[in-house]
């Protein structure tokens, strides 16, 4: 059997055809079988483009010419599914979130004032537990999350912006600035046996070249990105799936988070369980036996 080597071409900067080929010549002569199409950083030929995926095409026909084998790779660069950033152009509802659990306990009074973010609220309950953690008794406190902006700054405005009277703008004029909204929870248990526990779908933050993560728990998230790879690359070169190009490298594809969460969860959780997932969310942390 024929082993031979099959490298990542990184493909960057502008992509032109006379050396598109030449590196193709090059490969061919090195005795590789073949290569796969990396996007790279520097690349300055708009990945996605109609210039793109012709020049993709090109590099599909001079592989075939020369005997090699041309593997896609389905992203600009990595993980998957983000389409080099493109699915949150078109879609920011497509971020990836994650369950966060915040428990806060009372104070002597039983009074909890916390702040927990900026994420969906998913559920907020207060909850009484025995000794051995099981739930005695336990109520909604949603409705109890507002929004406050804590972060309180001075800043000069010019005494003009009230009075529309510049020629007797004579003096500064400061006001205090607030930014940042976050939600707070304040409410007073009925003892300080209580305590608070939230649970928020905040989005994902990601180090990746594109900041977010997809949800590629969500078939439309999903569906979106491969209608901007997959399919497209059918329709430039699908005549050639199974021929010179044996398939389509994937890199790295996560749900987001260590508890990811979708639009479709409780829906799902329900169908597989049969009973509702709504009320139950800081049960995933912490356990019952309610």
């Amino acid at each position: 059997m024929d082993y031979r080597p099959v490298p990542f071409w990184f493909l960057n900067h502008r992509l032109e055809k006379d050396e598109l080929k030449r590196q193709i010549a090059l490969m061919r002569d090195c005795g590789v079988s073949g290569f796969f199409m990396h996007s790279r950083a520097g690349l300055k030929t708009p990945y996605g483009s109609d210039d793109w995926f012709r020049k993709t095409r090109f590099i599909v026909d001079e592989a075939a010419r020369a005997g090699l084998k041309a593997w896609l790779y389905d992203e600009d660069p990595f993980p998957s599914g983000a389409a080099g950033g493109g699915v949150f152009f078109e879609h920011p509802e497509f971020a990836a979130r994650g369950i966060h659990f915040h428990e806060f306990i009372p104070d002597a009074e039983g009074f909890v004032s916390a702040d927990i973010g900026h994420g969906k609220v998913l559920e907020a309950v207060a909850v009484r537990c025995s000794a051995d953690g099981e739930t005695i008794d336990s109520f909604d406190v949603s409705a109890h999350i507002g929004i406050i902006r804590p972060d309180y700054f001075m800043t000069p405005w010019h005494n003009a912006y009230y009075i529309q009277l510049r020629e007797h703008a004579v003096f500064d004029h400061y006001r205090a600035e607030t930014f940042n909204p976050r939600l707070r929870i304040e409410y007073r248990l009925p003892s300080p046996d209580y305590r608070i526990r939230v649970c928020c779908a905040d989005i994902e933050l990601s180090d990746s070249k594109f900041g977010l993560i997809p949800d590629n728990l969500n078939p439309d998230c999903v569906r979106a990105f491969m209608d901007a790879t997959h399919e497209k690359y059918r329709e430039y070169c699908g005549d050639e799936f199974g021929k010179t190009i044996p398939g389509i490298f994937t890199d790295e594809t996560n749900p987001g988070g260590a508890m990811p969460w979708t639009a479709r969860l409780e829906e799902t959780f329900e169908e597989m369980h049969r009973y509702p997932l709504a009320g139950h969310y800081h049960q995933l942390f912490v356990g019952s036996t309610a």
